[in-house]
């Protein structure tokens, strides 16, 4: 088992006195157990904040709100790592039952570098462009947990949303992200989908190793004789990989080639 395929056990819990985490029902070959919803406070205290509400299933929601507000704690910031469905399609539903505006890069409502403040609870917020433009990682000060959505997942590695996502952006996140743990120290990874890791520095390494040897794969069929043709490409590099994910390898193969095509210097 490689160090991408190892996890520590999925399912709703507390993998922090600071954080709750809920799974989604919508698990799938690109969601994984599900989508993780996480919900904040800090021990003792009556703040609450949401990261990553999922799919608008009316059953679900009921249970983040009841989760986010038990104890007569009042919910102060709805966040978003990024605007796909599978994070976001109950954003109009929660902002209806609880008044609040959605918080996001997407939205222009947040900003690279911007810090977020509820009682007992700082937010930090990093750009992280890659899987989508809009992708966000949310890093707690008072523990050290960082909130990556789909930029970094809990098994396996994400795709690339090209052209909306780069891959030239992603590389720069990764490193982004490394040089941020080197400086800040090893922090538990809690991820969109998948379960979490006491380890993220490690599996930083391993998606650097991972998308450099993706790109050496690329650029060898490439030059082989497929050409830029996407769907020869994927049938060579992606071969192994079931059908039901080769529409996104198909889209990860245009993102590479578009990456070779201004910064081919492996």
């Amino acid at each position: 088992m490689t160090l991408l395929e190892q996890s520590q056990s999925p399912g709703n819990g507390a993998p922090s006195p600071f954080v709750t985490v809920l799974r989604a029902p919508n698990p799938g070959p690109m969601t994984l157990e599900g989508t993780n919803t996480y919900i904040l406070r800090a021990p003792g205290k009556k703040h609450s904040i949401i990261i990553d509400p999922g799919p608008a299933d009316p059953t679900y929601i009921a249970t983040i709100l009841t989760t986010a507000t038990s104890d007569e704690a009042e919910i102060s910031h709805l966040l978003l790592t990024h605007h796909h469905a599978d994070h976001a399609a109950a954003i109009p539903l929660i902002e209806k039952a609880t008044g609040l505006q959605v918080l996001s890069i997407g939205t222009s409502t947040l900003t690279d570098g911007q810090t977020l403040h509820a009682e007992g609870l700082t937010l930090h917020v990093i750009a992280t462009p890659g899987h989508t433009a809009d992708s966000t990682t949310f890093r707690l000060h008072e523990a050290p947990l960082l909130f990556t959505g789909d930029t970094i997942l809990g098994r396996g590695t994400t795709w690339l949303d090209y052209p909306d996502g780069t891959l030239t952006d992603y590389l720069h996140t990764l490193h982004l992200l490394s040089d941020l743990l080197r400086d800040k120290g090893e922090h538990t990874l809690l991820p969109g989908h998948g379960p979490t890791h006491s380890y993220t520095a490690p599996i930083l390494d391993a998606y650097i190793q991972h998308r450099t040897a993706r790109l050496r794969q690329i650029r060898a069929a490439r030059d082989s004789g497929a050409g830029t043709d996407i769907e020869a490409i994927t049938n060579i590099v992606y071969r192994d990989q079931p059908e039901s994910v080769l529409a996104a390898a198909r889209i990860c193969v245009a993102a590479q080639l578009d990456h070779l095509r201004h910064h081919d210097t492996l």
